[in-house]
C-alpha cells in the first residue's frame, strides 16, 4: 500500500442540534444530507497509520465546536503512529 508524507483529514464530524448550517446567501441545509457523519469513536479508529509514511505531517480540519474532539483525534493518530514505530 502506498504511504503518504502529507495527510489532509476532514473528518465527517457529527453536529448536535440536527447538524443544521447555512452559508451566507444560501438556504439552510442539514450536514447529514451532504455526507455521512461519524461519531468521534469511529473517527478515532480509522486506520490512518496504514497510509502514513515514517515522516509525515497531518493537516486536520475542524470547526470551533469540534476543537476538543480534533485534539483527541490528533492524539490518537499520533500515539498509534508512535506505537507502530518505523
Amino acid at each position: 500500500m502506498k504511504k503518504y508524507q502529507i495527510i489532509y483529514a476532514d473528518p465527517p464530524w457529527s453536529f448536535g442540534g440536527g447538524g443544521v448550517y447555512q452559508d451566507v446567501g444560501r438556504p439552510i441545509r442539514k450536514t447529514k444530507d451532504q455526507y455521512q457523519l461519524m461519531k468521534l469513536r469511529d473517527i478515532c479508529i480509522l486506520p490512518v497509520k496504514n497510509l502514513t509514511a515514517e515522516n509525515c505531517v497531518l493537516f486536520l480540519w475542524t470547526t470551533d465546536q469540534h476543537i476538543p474532539s480534533a485534539l483527541q483525534v490528533h492524539g490518537v493518530i499520533l500515539s498509534t503512529m508512535l506505537d507502530a514505530g518505523p
